[in-house]
């Protein structure tokens, strides 16, 4: 497929971090634009059997105003938040898709062939109210800053939708990091590593918000240089730690932390595998905070094995209501 490389980071708010982002701050000698406030509405389409979600893509028809535009794009590589996906966007006259109108005619096959005649029904709706600024920098690099505020809804469900993203229109990769680092200055990081369309999918299929997700196994080619399984390695460690660092802090689902604890176990280990093509201060740094948050993960951990494991054995011979209490409220 061809079309445009989407490039962003993009990172879970809380209702309290939004009064802080009202005025970003920026890299030294950048400029940032006016705000510009949008309502965004997003329906997401596909067969009642998925075969598009199966075939890689996602198909969006946004309105904005009194327009539409229909986008598609394919899965691509993702880690620690970074995320680049393959587009394509062109407008529409409607509310329904109709995939005839994309430009590009191996995006149109590659749809046509996923749905195979099938007829694609809106899915889920996204409905946000988008702030967007421009964020430029000295060397004219262009990073596209937005907030989204609103709703997922999908069927007879809901979640609230609160994101910083970050995309690259133009430049270095670097000055994308850059940016945001100055722009979440004072708050908490927590990395999204799940798209709008990955959210509306899991609540239609009974999942909430987070999920614990374990290690994907990774595919490394025979002639593959260090740098470049190293990159892989550490690409998979950070997203099995990003993504349960959200889930521990958004349920009590057990796996969570221990998912969280093998991440960091995995990220550590990486770390002195590949410690001779490593600065060691670097290396040093980065390990002594992998500890540090296994050490706290560990704590919880600790008592979902005590709460699960042990004080619920006993809970048919005694009345164990207390501990139960007194162990969930230290868990949180």
């Amino acid at each position: 497929m061809s079309g445009e490389v989407e490039t962003e980071l993009k990172f879970q708010l809380r209702t309290q971090d939004l009064a802080a982002l009202k005025t970003p701050k920026a890299p030294r000698h950048s400029k940032i634009g006016p705000a510009e406030r949008l309502d965004l509405s997003s329906t997401y389409f596909d067969t009642e059997d998925r075969r598009l979600l199966a075939a890689g893509l996602t198909l969006r028809v946004r309105r904005t105003g009194d327009d539409f535009e229909q986008t598609v794009k394919a899965v691509g590589e993702a880690g620690a938040a970074l995320a680049a996906r393959r587009e394509a966007t062109t407008a529409l006259q409607g509310e329904r898709p109709d995939i005839g109108l994309f430009a590009d005619e191996e995006t149109v096959r590659l749809i046509e062939s996923a749905i195979d005649g099938r007829v694609l029904s809106p899915l889920f709706v996204v409905d946000v109210e988008r702030t967007v600024r421009i964020v430029e920098t000295r060397s004219g690099d262009r990073i596209e800053f937005a907030i989204d505020v609103g709703n997922l809804t999908a069927g007879d469900r809901s979640l609230p939708i609160r994101e910083a993203e970050f995309e690259l229109k133009g430049g270095d990769l670097r000055s994308l990091f850059l940016v945001a680092r100055a722009a979440m200055a004072g708050v908490p990081i927590r990395f999204s590593m799940a798209a709008k369309s990955d959210l509306g999918f899991r609540l239609l299929d009974g999942g909430g918000a987070a999920e614990p997700e374990s290690a994907v196994a990774i595919d490394v080619a025979g002639d593959s240089s260090v740098e470049l399984v190293l990159h892989q390695v550490l690409r998979s460690c950070l997203r099995q730690i990003a993504t349960n660092v959200v889930a521990v802090d958004a349920g009590d689902d057990p796996e969570g932390p221990h998912q969280l604890r093998v991440g960091l176990r995995r990220f550590r280990s990486a770390l002195k595998v590949f410690a001779p093509v490593i600065d060691p201060s670097a290396a040093d740094r980065l390990n002594q905070q992998a500890k540090r948050l296994g050490q706290c993960v560990g704590r919880v951990r600790d008592l979902d094995v005590l709460i699960d494991e042990i004080v619920g054995v006993c809970a048919g011979h005694v009345d164990v209501g207390g501990l139960n209490r007194h162990l969930e409220a230290r868990r949180k």
